[in-house]
């Protein structure tokens, strides 16, 4: 039997070889940006998600990926500290509008959840080189 998958493997491996399902294409960005919302005590997703609708999705209208999260993280004062999270995942050219429209992301969300210990990290990381696949 593990011989028979053997040759089934190899066979579809030679066979496929010479074709390309996907073609590349290289992506001109600069940064990858990930944002964290910290909810502080303040957790309401329903709120969040129209804040998504209206803000994220037209402030970063090329894209993103969005997950909740569960946070530990030191706070000075206060210890540690667990929280819900959200967080956004997207790259972007390093320009001064898409800055501001990070900015304008954050300011937004720390409008409506500073009453509860609201909180924005950004983190952006230079990218070398960008593909992908269709």
């Amino acid at each position: 039997m593990k011989k028979i998958i053997l040759v089934l493997l190899l066979a579809s491996v030679f066979l496929c070889s010479g074709k390309s399902y996907a073609e590349e294409k290289v992506l001109e960005y600069n940064v990858s940006v990930r944002m964290t919302f910290g909810f502080g005590s303040n957790y309401d997703i329903e709120k969040f998600s129209k804040f998504a609708s209206k803000t994220i999705r037209s402030e970063l209208s090329s894209g993103y990926t969005m997950y909740e999260s569960k946070g530990v993280w030191h706070h000075p004062d206060r210890g540690i500290v667990r929280e819900n999270n959200v967080i956004l995942l997207f790259d972007m050219l390093d320009s001064e509008e898409n800055n501001k429209a990070v900015g304008n992301v954050a300011e937004g969300f720390i409008m409506l959840f500073k009453k509860g210990g609201g909180s924005v990290y950004v983190v952006k990381t230079p990218i070398l080189e960008a593909k992908v696949y269709l």
